[in-house]
């Protein structure tokens, strides 16, 4: 049977009593959400069979004690927005651990011992204070999901690479960061690469043997020169934005695309061509041209019937009388520019969706969908 307790938001300083002093409990959830506790005691080990423990919101809460690792059986860990400033350096005897979130924490260093997490799928990162992750970060052989939005990165360590079964790699406001690793084409699993507002200046050619990746977000790169010229090799891909970019072309390689339905070039202002064969883009839905140099679309873009075209007309000088706009393109142009429906809005940090028994937030179930549920 699975025992479940959860206090959340009682205003509870202390709860030295409610923790049994032997490991005879067959506790297996324990959530302490949004309460003012400042300390744990080092009895929470005793609690052997615990699976999930949460103390998401417990802003008072500093530090954890090295007892913590002695939960063989954790399996989910959530410290989200919680006070504490570091990791025990034994967190890698959780060897059970699936889902370490540290989001919105005080948290500057990772313990290398984190690299001995072998079962580790989740790791959230979200905007703490990291700086630098351990140089055997890719030994978590079973991370699939890492998230490292705001964080201050500098730089990304080259055994990254190794993560075989990574999925999603969201480096969003990483505003310090200004390179990925070259190896990132090794990430055979990867679907989904997001970075947004980063310094980086080139995205490296390996990135074309992604054969999974699905999105390709690099909103708000202003640093970025130039696209990989094979870029058409991502035979996946569905999502790519290229903005507020310094690139003056897109690679025609592009083209080969064939599942590729957004494409946003928008406040590329050097960019002043598109490809002749963009017509190619069979599946292509829409195409955000707002706020580029493009005077001209290739003749070829008739074909795609059903394509909503952002922001091209405004891109026009509208005193000039000749635009080089073929009449054949007309039907595809939008009658009225609209704004792109974002949805990666920035995530308020300051944000905390609880977390109790059943009722699993959503951001939650997200995370969970890649892991197996508590039995």
């Amino acid at each position: 049977m699975c025992e479940v307790l959860d206090v959340s938001g009682l205003h509870l300083k202390e709860f030295q009593d409610i923790i049994p002093s032997h490991s005879n409990s067959n506790l297996q959830q324990l959530d302490f959400v949004g309460i003012d506790i400042e300390n744990l005691p080092s009895s929470i080990g005793n609690l052997h069979k615990l699976v999930s423990l949460s103390f998401g919101v417990c802003r008072k809460l500093k530090s954890l004690p090295g007892s913590i690792c002695s939960l063989q059986h954790l399996r989910f860990l959530y410290l989200s927005s919680c006070g504490i400033k570091e990791l025990p350096e034994d967190i890698g005897l959780l060897e059970c651990l699936e889902l370490l979130d540290l989001s919105s924490t005080e948290v500057k260093h990772l313990p290398d011992s984190i690299c001995k997490l072998k079962h580790l799928k989740i790791l959230d990162l979200s905007f703490c204070k990291v700086c630098r992750l351990p140089e055997e970060f890719g030994q978590i052989d079973s991370l699939n999901r890492l998230d490292l939005r705001f964080c201050k990165i500098r730089d990304i360590p080259p055994s990254i690479c190794k993560l075989k079964h990574l999925k999603e790699l969201d480096l969003s406001g990483c505003s310090e960061l200004e390179k990925l690793p070259e190896n990132l084409g090794d990430w055979e699993c990867l679907n989904t690469l997001i970075v947004i507002y980063t310094k980086i200046r080139e995205v490296p050619s390996s990135i074309c043997k992604l054969k999974h990746l699905k999105t390709l977000d690099l909103f708000g790169c202003s640093k970025l020169e130039k696209l990989p010229e094979n870029l058409g090799d991502l035979d996946s891909l569905n999502k790519l934005r290229v903005t507020n970019a310094k690139i003056r072309d897109v690679p025609s390689s592009i083209c080969k695309l064939k599942h590729l339905r957004e494409l946003n070039l928008s406040e590329c202002y050097e960019l002043e061509n598109l490809p002749e064969n963009l017509g190619d883009l069979e599946c292509l839905e829409e195409l955000d041209l707002t706020d580029t140099s493009i005077s001209h679309l290739p003749h070829s873009i008739s074909l795609l019937k059903g394509l909503k075209i952002i922001g091209h007309e405004k891109s026009i000088d509208p005193e000039r009388k000749n635009t080089n706009i073929e009449p054949t393109t007309a039907d595809a142009l939008m009658n009225e520019c609209q704004p792109l429906d974002f949805n990666e809005q920035m995530v308020d940090q300051a944000s905390m969706t609880r977390h109790t028994g059943a009722k699993i937030s959503n951001r939650l179930r997200n995370m969970l969908k890649f892991i197996s549920p508590i039995s």
